[in-house]
């Protein structure tokens, strides 16, 4: 069975062509670029990509639902429904996301071209740090039931200190993010190296070198 969907561009869906085209421009900077900086570019920027694409994804499982009217959410407990994001709300959180992480990829390509290598070091850094703060907030600003964001970061809690009764919307946000493991990994090792130059940055608080006692010094 086919599901038949029409897509119209109009009212905010115009944004998501914006963001194509943002990501075009990214793509077509990187001919200019040297060796190590499309390197640099896939470490960074790839372990986002698993991440985003199963937010749309989940976005078009909402929509369809929601279109065919299937009760998606009798599986969570009663007080817990009505806090569970809309189609509109995921599709905005993916969009804010994407939006950022094509920027940030198009302006680390253009930094690199032009060889301001600080500015292009600090992006990862802004990036990562930028998406931390969205997560943590439950996405401020896109979602904006205040309820479904203190759901989310409640939920988030229970994943990471599993020390109290944990329900279904836990069970499926570890199960989702095992499934990200391999990306989770590869954020991770971004994260460090992006973190390297600032932690090189820092000053030594190694000890003197001891005092010689040849008769030469």
């Amino acid at each position: 069975m086919f599901v038949k969907l029409s897509v119209s561009v109009h009212g905010s869906e115009w944004r998501v062509l914006c963001v194509l085209l943002i990501l075009c421009c990214g793509l077509s900077t990187l001919k200019s670029t040297t060796i190590q900086d499309p390197e640099l570019l896939e470490v960074y920027f790839l372990p986002l990509i698993p991440p985003l694409a199963m937010a749309w994804l989940w976005y078009v499982a909402l929509r369809v639902w929601e279109a065919r009217h299937i009760d998606h959410a009798c599986c969570f407990p009663i007080s817990q429904q009505r806090l569970l994001p809309h189609a509109l709300d995921v599709r905005d959180a993916a969009l804010v996301v994407t939006t950022f992480m094509a920027l940030s990829a198009s302006t680390f390509s253009l930094a690199a071209i032009i060889e301001f290598q600080a500015f292009a070091a600090f992006l990862p850094c802004l990036l990562y740090g930028a998406l931390l703060a969205f997560i943590v907030t439950g996405g401020h600003g896109v979602v904006h039931n205040p309820k479904a964001r203190s759901f989310l970061r409640q939920t988030l809690c229970r994943v990471f200190l599993p020390v109290q009764p944990v329900g279904w919307a836990e069970f499926l946000l570890a199960d989702v993010l095992t499934s990200l493991a391999r990306p989770l990994a590869d954020a991770q090792r971004a994260v460090c190296l992006a973190a390297r130059p600032l932690l090189r940055a820092r000053p030594s608080v190694r000890p003197p070198p001891p005092l010689s006692l040849s008769p030469h010094s």
